[in-house]
C-alpha cells in the first residue's frame, strides 16, 4: 500500500472540530499523527520501523506499555474499520488488548477484543470490523500487558457506510464531503452578492429522499438566501441547494442551514455556514488571559493558556528576549516555522502544546495569539498577546548520590554501586526514546532537523525517523568493540551495549565509519575532517578521532561513566545473564581496526587528555538537559556531569581512587593563552592574547553547536560586537596554528 492520508478536504471548507478525521479516511501508521487521531503513550515510543514489524513502508504503530491506546474522532457516520495487527514476542502471544467505539469520547463498548493467542506474534492479520451508525470514536486500547509481549497495528482505514435501500442524505461543497454538523467556509466582497452551492446526495439504492424544508438561522442569516432547494432526491441521486450571500459587513456572518428530511437517522441534517465579508474572518475580540507552565524540566516544559472565545491559537517562542512578532493575517504558519527571530510551536485549538526543544537552565519567552477563520481567511489578534517566560530546569541529582562519599577509601565502588542500577532501553528503541523526546526539533512543511553530535551537521527530514534513509547511527562512544562482551553471542543484548550515556547520535557514513573504534585524541598529521570533525594520527602514531571541540568534555565524561558504571559490576541481559568483567582502561583492549593485534586501551586512550577535555569544556546546559533526559527513561545519572571535578578523583587506567588533581588549563600543550572580557557583556567582548598567531580565527557557537558569529585576529587584541546576538549562553572558540582556546560567554 502507498504510503499516504487520505484527507478528502478542499480550501474553503472544513469541519467546525478541526481536530476530526473525515469519512473516509486512512493512515499507514508513518509520520505523525493525522488530524483526528490522538493517543496515550506511555513510553513515547511510537512507531516500529524495521521489517518485518510493518506491512507497509516506513512503519507500523507500536503499543508497548499497559493502559496506551490510540483513538480516531471521525465527523460523520462510519462504514467498516480494517486494520493489520500483530504481536511481537514468543507464540503464543500474550496479553489483551481492545477495539472499542464511543458515541460521545467518553462511554466506552467493546467491538472486538484480542485475548492471548487471538493476536499473531509472528505474522500480519488484516482484522474488519463494523461500528454503530452512531459512534463517532474509534480507539484500540492495550489493556493487559504481558512481559515480553508487545503489539503492532498497521494501514488502519476507515470506509463510508455501505449503501442500503433505505434513503440516506449526503453532502458535499467543492467536491468535499460534508458531514452532518460540518461547517463551510466561502467568501464575498461586502455588499457583493455570491452563489454558494451544496450538492446534496441520496446514497439509498432504492427508497426517494424527501427534503421537507429549508431554512436559515443564526446570527447572520440575514447576509443570505436560499435561490435553489430540492424536495425529492431519487436513489442513488444528486441535486443542489444553491446559497446567495451577500455580506452587510465584513468579517464573519455565522448561519445555520437547517434541511428536514425523511432520513432515519440524520432528521435534521445541519450545516454551519462561515461566510465571511470581506477577505478574513472576524478578529477575535481578545487573547487568552493567562499564560502559566508545568512539567518543567530541562529538556521540556508545557505552557498553557487560558482559552477564549476564539477558533484557534498560535504559539510564537523567542530565546533570550520577548517575543516582539506577530503572525501576519491570512498567512497559514506550520509548526516549526519562522517568524522574524520566533519561532512558531503551536498552530490549533488546544489549550497547552508539550514542548521539548530545550536545554537545561534558559529562558524560554512565549506569545500566544488567538485567531478566527481557516486557511487563507485566518484573522489574527495581533496586538497585546498573552505572553510569559520559563526558565528551564537545572540539572537535579537531588539525593541521588548521598550514598556516595567522595573523601571515603571505597569512593569508586560506591559510585559504581549507585549507577550500575538502571532500566535498559533497549538499542533498538533509541529512535522511539531518546531521538523522538530530545534530539528532535521541528521545522517547516511537516519535517523535523537533527543534528550530529560529532560534527554538528544539521539534517532535515519528514518522519518516520529511519537510520539508513537520514545516514545515522548510534554510535558507541566507549567503542563495542572494546567491552569485555565483544566477543559473546549476546553482547548486543547487554546494559553496556544500549546504555543511552554512552550512545551519541551521529552521521553514519561521514563520521561514524571513519571513527570506527579508533581511540578519541588529537590529531596532529593525515588530518582529514568532515564539517567540525577531525581524525588522523596522534603524536605517537596511532589513529585518533576527536569531534567538534565544545563536544570533547561530553566524550570524556561518557568515557569515564561507562568504566564506573560497569567496572566489576553486572552488566545484564542476554543468554548469559549477568556479566561481571574488569572496565579498568589497562584490561579493556583496542585495536588501531578491527582485525589487528590488540592493544590495552591505556595506551592509547590517554586519560590525563580525556581529563583535560572534561576541564576545558565543562557540562554545557544542552549535555545537562541531556543527563537528565536519560535519567528519566533509564534511573540513573552520570555522575561527571553532575560532580565534574570527580573525574580528577579516579585513575581510569586501574579504577581506583587516587588524590585530587588539578589540570592545569593554563599550561595544556596546544592551549592559546588569551584573556577575554567583560563576561557577561552586552555589547563588546575584548580578546587579548598573549602572542600573535597566523591566521587567528574567533567563532561563537550557540546552545546548539551553530557557528553564529566569526572574527579574525589581527594582532594580540580584538573587539568582538555581539549586541545583536540573542541572549543566552555562547562558546567562544579560538584556533590558529593548530592550537585552540575555548571559554562560555554569556551575552545579556
Amino acid at each position: 500500500m502507498k504510503k499516504t492520508f487520505l484527507l478528502f478536504s478542499a480550501m474553503f471548507v472544513t469541519l467546525f472540530m478541526m481536530a476530526q478525521a473525515p469519512v473516509p479516511n486512512s493512515w499507514d501508521c508513518s509520520g505523525t499523527l493525522p488530524s483526528g487521531y490522538t493517543e496515550n503513550d506511555l513510553n513515547s515510543s511510537h512507531f516500529y520501523t524495521t521489517t518485518p514489524y510493518y506491512v507497509s513502508p516506513a512503519s507500523a504503530y507500536k503499543m508497548d506499555r499497559q493502559d496506551e491506546w490510540l483513538k480516531v474522532w471521525v465527523n460523520d457516520v462510519p462504514g467498516a474499520i480494517s486494520y493489520q495487527i500483530r504481536g511481537t514476542g514468543s507464540s503464543p502471544w500474550s496479553g489483551t488488548v481492545k477495539l472499542q467505539e464511543s458515541v460521545d469520547g467518553t462511554t466506552w463498548t467493546d467491538l472486538h477484543v484480542y485475548v492471548n493467542g487471538d493476536i499473531d506474534a509472528n505474522a500480519w492479520a488484516l482484522h474488519t470490523d463494523v461500528p454503530a451508525s452512531t459512534t463517532r470514536y474509534l480507539r484500540f486500547y492495550y489493556t493487559v500487558k504481558a512481559s515480553g509481549y508487545n503489539l503492532g497495528i498497521d494501514d488502519i482505514n476507515v470506509a463510508i457506510p455501505s449503501a442500503g435501500p433505505a434513503q440516506e442524505i449526503s453532502a458535499s461543497y467543492l467536491s468535499t464531503n460534508v458531514p452532518n454538523n460540518g461547517t463551510i467556509y466561502f467568501n464575498s466582497p461586502v455588499g457583493t452578492a455570491t452563489p454558494v452551492t451544496i450538492n446534496l446526495s441520496n446514497l439509498g439504492t432504492v427508497n426517494a429522499l424527501n427534503i421537507t424544508s429549508a431554512t436559515l438561522s443564526g446570527a447572520g442569516s440575514a447576509d443570505y438566501s436560499i435561490t435553489v432547494s430540492p424536495t425529492t432526491i431519487a436513489a442513488l441521486g444528486t441535486s443542489p441547494v444553491t446559497l446567495s450571500f451577500n455580506p452587510s459587513v465584513a468579517g464573519t456572518r455565522d448561519a445555520i442551514l437547517t434541511l428536514a428530511n425523511n432520513d432515519a437517522d440524520e432528521n435534521p441534517f445541519i450545516i454551519n455556514l462561515k461566510g465571511i465579508g470581506g477577505s478574513y474572518a472576524t478578529e477575535p475580540a481578545s487573547n487568552p488571559t493567562t499564560l502559566s507552565f508545568s512539567n518543567i524540566k530541562a529538556w521540556k516544559m508545557t505552557p498553557r493558556w487560558t482559552t477564549t472565545a476564539a477558533d484557534g491559537y498560535l504559539v510564537l517562542r523567542s530565546l533570550g528576549t520577548p517575543v516582539t512578532d506577530a503572525p501576519t493575517d491570512g498567512v497559514i504558519y506550520d509548526k516549526g516555522q519562522g517568524i522574524g527571530s520566533s519561532k512558531v510551536f503551536y498552530v490549533g485549538n488546544g489549550d497547552s502544546v508539550k514542548v521539548q526543544e530545550m536545554v537545561a537552565n534558559t529562558n524560554y519567552y512565549y506569545a500566544v495569539f488567538a485567531y478566527n477563520g481557516i486557511g487563507s481567511y485566518t484573522n489574527y489578534k495581533q496586538s497585546a498577546p498573552t505572553t510569559g517566560s520559563q526558565l528551564s530546569a537545572a540539572g537535579n541529582p537531588g539525593t541521588y548520590y548521598s550514598t556516595v562519599d567522595s573523601t571515603s577509601a571505597s569512593f569508586v565502588t560506591q559510585l559504581t554501586s549507585k549507577v550500575n542500577t538502571h532500566f535498559q532501553v533497549y538499542y533498538s528503541d533509541y529512535d522511539n526514546t531518546i531521538i523522538s523526546n530530545f534530539y528532535v526539533r521541528d521545522t517547516i512543511g511537516d519535517s523535523m532537523v537533527v543534528n550530529c553530535e560529532y560534527s554538528g551537521e544539521y539534517k532535515m527530514y519528514k518522519p518516520p525517523f529511519d537510520f539508513t534513509a537520514q545516514n545515522r547511527s548510534r554510535e558507541h562512544c566507549l567503542a563495542s568493540s572494546w567491552m569485555p562482551t565483544f566477543s559473546t553471542s549476546d553482547h548486543t543484548d547487554k546494559a553496556a551495549y544500549s546504555d543511552l550515556h554512552n550512545l551519541k547520535f551521529v552521521n553514519q557514513n561521514q563520521v561514524n565509519a571513519p571513527r570506527s573504534n579508533h581511540a578519541f585524541g588529537e590529531p596532529t598529521t593525515g588530518i582529514v575532517s568532515y564539517l567540525l570533525a577531525t581524525w588522523g594520527q596522534n603524536a605517537i602514531g596511532f589513529d585518533v578521532f576527536s569531534p567538534r571541540t565544545d563536544y570533547r568534555g561530553d566524550i570524556a565524561r561518557s568515557l569515564f561513566y561507562m568504566s564506573t558504571c560497569y567496572n566489576n559490576a553486572p552488566n545484564t541481559g542476554g543468554t548469559s545473564g549477568s556479566v561481571i568483567s574488569s572496565w579498568a582502561w589497562d584490561n579493556l583492549l583496542v585495536a588501531a581496526s578491527f582485525g589487528d593485534t590488540a592493544w590495552h586501551l591505556s595506551s592509547k586512550l590517554d586519560q590525563d587528555l580525556m581529563k583535560q577535555w572534561s576541564q576545558l569544556d565543562p557540562p554545557s546546559n544542552d549535555e545537562i538537559a541531556r543527563n537528565e533526559y536519560v535519567a528519566s527513561v533509564q534511573n540513573n545519572r552520570n555522575p561527571f556531569v553532575d560532580h565534574p571535578s570527580w573525574v580528577c578523583l579516579i585513575d581510569f587506567n586501574t579504577m581506583s581512587k587516587t588524590a585530587n588533581c588539578n589540570v592545569g588549563i593554563a599550561n595544556l600543550p596546544n592551549q592559546i593563552q588569551a584573556t577575554v572580557y567583560p563576561n557577561p557583556t552586552s555589547d563588546v567582548l575584548q580578546i587579548e592574547l598573549d602572542e600573535t598567531l597566523n591566521n587567528a580565527v574567533a567563532t561563537l557557537q550557540d546552545v546548539q553547536g551553530k557557528v553564529v558569529y566569526t572574527q579574525s585576529i589581527k594582532g594580540t587584541q580584538t573587539s568582538m560586537s555581539v549586541g545583536h546576538l540573542v541572549k543566552g549562553m555562547y562558546l567562544l572558540h579560538i584556533s590558529a596554528e593548530g592550537k585552540d582556546f575555548n571559554k562560555k560567554i554569556i551575552i545579556d
